[in-house]
Protein backbone atom coordinates (compact mmCIF):
# COMPACT_ATOMS: atom_id res chain seq x y z
CA UNK A 1 0.00 0.00 0.00
CA UNK A 2 1.86 3.02 -1.40
CA UNK A 3 0.90 6.61 0.30
CA UNK A 4 -1.38 9.00 -1.84
CA UNK A 5 0.15 12.79 -1.74
CA UNK A 6 -2.76 15.47 -1.35
CA UNK A 7 -2.60 18.62 -0.56
CA UNK A 8 -5.21 18.32 2.30
CA UNK A 9 -6.81 15.60 4.69
CA UNK A 10 -10.34 15.04 3.15
CA UNK A 11 -12.98 14.96 5.69
CA UNK A 12 -13.77 12.63 8.45
CA UNK A 13 -12.01 11.59 11.44
CA UNK A 14 -8.11 9.62 10.59
CA UNK A 15 -5.83 8.22 12.98
CA UNK A 16 -2.16 8.98 10.95
CA UNK A 17 1.35 7.46 11.16
CA UNK A 18 4.18 9.45 11.01
CA UNK A 19 6.09 9.18 7.56
CA UNK A 20 9.14 7.01 8.80
CA UNK A 21 12.36 7.42 6.57
CA UNK A 22 13.72 4.50 5.72
CA UNK A 23 13.30 1.01 3.47
CA UNK A 24 9.97 -0.30 2.84
CA UNK A 25 10.88 -3.90 2.75
CA UNK A 26 9.19 -7.72 3.00
CA UNK A 27 10.68 -10.08 5.60
CA UNK A 28 10.46 -13.94 4.87
CA UNK A 29 10.98 -16.65 7.25
CA UNK A 30 10.58 -20.36 6.24
CA UNK A 31 12.13 -22.46 8.92
CA UNK A 32 15.80 -21.22 9.70
CA UNK A 33 16.09 -19.41 6.16
CA UNK A 34 15.41 -15.67 6.23
CA UNK A 35 15.40 -13.16 3.42
CA UNK A 36 14.71 -9.16 3.05
CA UNK A 37 13.84 -7.93 -0.08
CA UNK A 38 13.30 -3.89 -0.98
CA UNK A 39 9.83 -2.87 -2.60
CA UNK A 40 11.68 -3.70 -6.08
CA UNK A 41 12.35 -7.18 -5.45
CA UNK A 42 16.23 -6.41 -4.27
CA UNK A 43 17.82 -7.97 -1.51
CA UNK A 44 18.83 -5.99 1.49
CA UNK A 45 21.11 -7.11 4.36
CA UNK A 46 20.85 -5.51 8.28
CA UNK A 47 21.95 -8.54 10.22
CA UNK A 48 20.70 -7.46 13.80
CA UNK A 49 17.23 -7.92 11.86
CA UNK A 50 17.44 -10.86 10.34
CA UNK A 51 18.61 -12.57 13.53
CA UNK A 52 15.46 -11.03 15.00
CA UNK A 53 13.42 -12.70 12.67
CA UNK A 54 14.67 -15.86 13.18
CA UNK A 55 13.72 -15.80 16.88
CA UNK A 56 10.00 -15.41 15.52
CA UNK A 57 7.76 -18.70 17.29
CA UNK A 58 6.40 -19.41 13.82
CA UNK A 59 7.98 -21.35 11.31
CA UNK A 60 6.66 -19.53 7.89
CA UNK A 61 5.73 -15.93 8.15
CA UNK A 62 5.45 -12.87 5.52
CA UNK A 63 5.70 -9.54 7.25
CA UNK A 64 5.50 -6.36 5.31
CA UNK A 65 6.94 -2.92 6.79
CA UNK A 66 9.54 -0.77 7.10
CA UNK A 67 13.14 -0.75 7.94
CA UNK A 68 13.85 2.67 10.03
CA UNK A 69 17.13 3.02 12.64
CA UNK A 70 16.00 5.53 15.13
CA UNK A 71 17.93 8.52 16.75
CA UNK A 72 17.68 9.38 20.81
CA UNK A 73 14.54 10.98 20.59
CA UNK A 74 12.39 7.69 18.92
CA UNK A 75 13.11 9.67 14.96
CA UNK A 76 13.56 7.83 11.97
CA UNK A 77 16.94 8.89 10.29
CA UNK A 78 18.13 7.49 7.01
CA UNK A 79 21.78 8.26 7.42
CA UNK A 80 21.71 6.32 10.47
CA UNK A 81 20.45 3.48 8.69
CA UNK A 82 22.86 3.15 6.36
CA UNK A 83 25.73 3.29 9.66
CA UNK A 84 23.73 0.45 10.56
CA UNK A 85 23.31 -1.21 7.34
CA UNK A 86 27.53 -1.13 6.95
CA UNK A 87 28.52 -1.84 10.58
CA UNK A 88 26.38 -2.17 12.92
CA UNK A 89 27.59 -0.32 16.07
CA UNK A 90 26.70 2.34 18.56
CA UNK A 91 27.21 5.97 16.68
CA UNK A 92 26.91 9.44 17.93
CA UNK A 93 25.58 11.53 14.93
CA UNK A 94 24.76 15.43 14.73
CA UNK A 95 21.19 15.77 13.50
CA UNK A 96 20.48 17.13 10.40
CA UNK A 97 17.64 17.47 7.73
CA UNK A 98 17.52 14.88 5.29
CA UNK A 99 15.10 14.07 2.16
CA UNK A 100 15.44 12.80 -1.16
CA UNK A 101 15.94 14.77 -4.35
CA UNK A 102 16.24 14.00 -8.18
CA UNK A 103 19.55 14.08 -9.88
CA UNK A 104 18.83 16.70 -13.05
CA UNK A 105 22.18 17.03 -13.80
CA UNK A 106 25.81 17.02 -12.80
CA UNK A 107 28.95 19.86 -13.36
CA UNK A 108 32.44 18.96 -14.56
CA UNK A 109 35.33 17.63 -12.56
CA UNK A 110 38.02 19.99 -11.55
CA UNK A 111 41.45 19.77 -9.94
CA UNK A 112 42.17 16.21 -9.19
CA UNK A 113 38.39 15.04 -9.02
CA UNK A 114 37.70 12.92 -11.57
CA UNK A 115 33.76 12.04 -13.16
CA UNK A 116 31.91 14.44 -11.57
CA UNK A 117 32.32 17.82 -9.75
CA UNK A 118 28.61 17.93 -7.97
CA UNK A 119 25.39 16.48 -8.39
CA UNK A 120 22.37 18.92 -9.52
CA UNK A 121 19.33 18.21 -7.66
CA UNK A 122 16.04 19.61 -7.45
CA UNK A 123 12.24 18.42 -6.36
CA UNK A 124 8.85 17.94 -8.23
CA UNK A 125 6.27 20.69 -7.83
CA UNK A 126 3.09 21.94 -9.48
CA UNK A 127 5.45 23.81 -12.35
CA UNK A 128 7.90 21.05 -12.60
CA UNK A 129 11.41 20.34 -11.56
CA UNK A 130 12.86 22.97 -9.24
CA UNK A 131 16.52 23.10 -9.21
CA UNK A 132 17.80 23.13 -5.41
CA UNK A 133 21.11 23.08 -5.07
CA UNK A 134 24.30 21.42 -6.12
CA UNK A 135 25.76 18.24 -3.73
CA UNK A 136 29.67 18.25 -4.08
CA UNK A 137 30.64 15.99 -0.91
CA UNK A 138 29.57 12.64 0.86
CA UNK A 139 31.22 10.83 -2.61
CA UNK A 140 34.48 8.01 -2.42
CA UNK A 141 35.90 7.42 -5.56
CA UNK A 142 34.34 4.20 -6.22
CA UNK A 143 30.99 6.19 -5.55
CA UNK A 144 31.74 8.50 -7.30
CA UNK A 145 32.66 5.94 -10.37
CA UNK A 146 29.90 3.99 -9.91
CA UNK A 147 27.86 7.07 -9.93
CA UNK A 148 28.76 8.27 -13.00
CA UNK A 149 28.39 5.09 -14.75
CA UNK A 150 24.84 5.39 -14.72
CA UNK A 151 24.91 9.20 -15.51
CA UNK A 152 26.64 8.92 -19.06
CA UNK A 153 23.42 6.22 -19.54
CA UNK A 154 21.00 9.35 -18.85
CA UNK A 155 22.76 12.30 -20.90
CA UNK A 156 19.97 14.93 -22.32
CA UNK A 157 20.64 17.99 -24.32
CA UNK A 158 18.51 20.29 -22.40
CA UNK A 159 17.95 21.64 -18.78
CA UNK A 160 15.38 19.92 -16.65
CA UNK A 161 15.48 22.36 -14.25
CA UNK A 162 12.06 25.18 -14.79
CA UNK A 163 13.82 27.87 -12.31
CA UNK A 164 17.17 27.69 -14.16
CA UNK A 165 19.84 29.35 -14.83
CA UNK A 166 19.93 32.14 -12.46
CA UNK A 167 20.16 35.70 -13.24
CA UNK A 168 23.49 35.67 -10.70
CA UNK A 169 25.32 34.18 -8.31
CA UNK A 170 24.27 33.37 -4.62
CA UNK A 171 25.90 34.71 -1.84
CA UNK A 172 27.99 32.04 -1.70
CA UNK A 173 29.01 32.12 -5.59
CA UNK A 174 27.54 29.04 -6.36
CA UNK A 175 24.82 30.08 -8.42
CA UNK A 176 23.87 28.44 -11.79
CA UNK A 177 24.32 31.25 -14.03
CA UNK A 178 24.16 30.90 -18.45
CA UNK A 179 28.14 31.13 -17.95
CA UNK A 180 28.16 28.48 -14.99
CA UNK A 181 25.23 26.15 -17.10
CA UNK A 182 27.74 25.59 -19.81
CA UNK A 183 29.88 23.57 -17.64
CA UNK A 184 27.10 21.34 -16.93
CA UNK A 185 25.84 18.18 -18.12
CA UNK A 186 22.06 17.06 -18.15
CA UNK A 187 20.36 14.02 -17.73
CA UNK A 188 16.71 12.84 -17.27
CA UNK A 189 15.54 12.77 -14.00
CA UNK A 190 15.30 9.24 -12.65
CA UNK A 191 17.34 8.74 -10.19
CA UNK A 192 16.77 9.81 -6.97
CA UNK A 193 19.34 10.87 -4.18
CA UNK A 194 19.10 10.58 -0.40
CA UNK A 195 20.76 14.26 0.98
CA UNK A 196 21.33 15.59 4.33
CA UNK A 197 21.81 19.34 4.69
CA UNK A 198 21.70 22.00 7.58
CA UNK A 199 18.89 24.43 6.42
CA UNK A 200 17.09 25.65 3.50
CA UNK A 201 18.66 29.20 2.18
CA UNK A 202 16.16 32.07 1.29
CA UNK A 203 16.69 31.77 -2.05
CA UNK A 204 15.53 28.65 -1.11
CA UNK A 205 18.68 26.33 -1.97
CA UNK A 206 19.96 23.58 0.28
CA UNK A 207 23.23 25.04 2.70
CA UNK A 208 26.06 22.44 2.88
CA UNK A 209 24.52 19.55 1.60
CA UNK A 210 25.92 16.40 1.30
CA UNK A 211 25.13 13.14 -0.62
CA UNK A 212 24.17 10.26 1.43
CA UNK A 213 23.34 7.54 -0.89
CA UNK A 214 20.94 6.42 -4.14
CA UNK A 215 17.39 5.65 -3.14
CA UNK A 216 16.56 2.36 -5.79
CA UNK A 217 13.59 2.23 -3.62
CA UNK A 218 12.08 5.51 -4.68
CA UNK A 219 10.72 6.63 -7.99
CA UNK A 220 11.69 10.21 -9.13
CA UNK A 221 7.84 11.44 -9.80
CA UNK A 222 7.02 10.90 -6.02
CA UNK A 223 10.18 13.49 -4.86
CA UNK A 224 8.87 16.77 -3.62
CA UNK A 225 10.09 19.28 -1.03
CA UNK A 226 9.35 18.13 2.10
Amino acid sequence: MKALLVEKLPEGDFIYGVKLDGYRALSFKDGKKVRLVSRNNKPLNYTQLQDALKLLPVDHVILDGEIVALDGEGRSSFQLLQVFKSSQKRVKLKLTRAQEFVIGGYTLPEGNRKYFGSLLVGYNSPEGLRFAGRVGTGFSEKLLASIDAQLQKLKRSTCPFINLPEKTKSRWGLGITPAVMKRCQWVKPVLVAQVKFTEWTLDDQLRQPVFLGLRTDKEAPGVVRE
